[in-house]
């Protein structure tokens, strides 16, 4: 019998904005939307990649987000890895 699946329980986030930006290679676009949670805390997601590229929909705090690019070296490009601490470890096989 097969075991299951955890049911997830995404917060509730009130959609106050919707827009795309280019990726910083200009290749492809993301389109996010920008929201706040039931403490009015400001809260970002990506929706869509033009590029195909892989991406996480999950909602983070704006705050949490600001705070990992703070420790980031300003001299050096932004990479995925500076956010990776933000989201859920998760299999891609789920």
């Amino acid at each position: 019998m097969a075991k299951a699946k955890p049911v997830s329980i995404e917060p509730s986030v009130r959609v106050i904005k919707k827009a795309k930006c280019p990726t910083l290679s200009s290749k492809s676009e993301l389109y996010y939307c920008l929201g706040v949670d039931a403490d009015d805390q400001l809260m970002m997601k990506i929706y869509s990649n033009s590029g195909g590229g892989f991406f996480s929909d999950e909602w983070v705090s704006v705050s949490k987000i600001l705070e990992a690019l703070e420790s980031c070296d300003p001299d050096k490009p932004i990479t995925s890895v500076a956010l990776n601490g933000l989201f859920r470890g998760r299999s891609v096989n789920d």
